[in-house]
């Protein structure tokens, strides 16, 4: 999460940077930009795709990420200005907004279902198998168990126990 983070920041900046070009010099730039994170990302699915891995979570990052540097690119744009937004303006900065929100639960919920193997967590007297953890929060954990969304108490869980792959069991002993 800390490295989409600090890639919004960068792209961000750079994009900044861009708008105060030359109208041809700018132009070239934002081509270059998108072509280069158009191939990246289509890269990184395709070989997904090619070795039978899930790639939603990919998808719905990169479309994250783009939204992200469009929203803050706009509002920057509008600081600059020294202008009120008109309403069509304050309208679809919300519709962004409400797209961004959609794309980001969908980015979040396809990377918590793709990833790999489930944890056996604990949970007061009985034990859930093959349970992947969505969130810990202070009061609740949601869990995401064959497709059913579970939230327990946190302080009902006592353990996690992760199903570590077996390469890495032999790699650590």
């Amino acid at each position: 999460m800390s490295g989409s983070l600090a890639t919004l920041q960068g792209a961000t900046h750079t994009l900044v940077n861009v708008r105060k070009m030359d109208g041809r010099k700018k132009k070239r730039w934002i081509y270059t930009i998108c072509f280069l994170v158009g191939t990246i990302t289509a890269l990184n699915v395709w070989s997904e795709i090619h070795n039978g891995q899930p790639y939603w979570h990919t998808l719905f990052g990169s479309l994250v990420l783009g939204l992200g540097i469009f929203l803050i690119l706009w509002v920057v744009s509008l600081i600059s200005a020294g202008t009120w937004p008109t309403a069509l303006q304050c309208m679809m900065l919300i519709l962004s907004c409400i797209m961004g929100s959609i794309s980001f639960g969908q980015w979040l919920g396809f990377t918590v279902q793709e990833a790999g193997k489930g944890e056996d967590v604990t949970v007061k007297d009985k034990v859930l198998s093959d349970v992947k953890v969505v969130a810990v929060l202070a009061r609740h954990t949601i869990l995401l168990q064959d497709k059913f969304i579970l939230v327990v108490p946190t302080a009902d869980i006592s353990q996690f126990k992760s199903h570590a792959d077996p390469l890495l069991k032999a790699i650590h002993n």
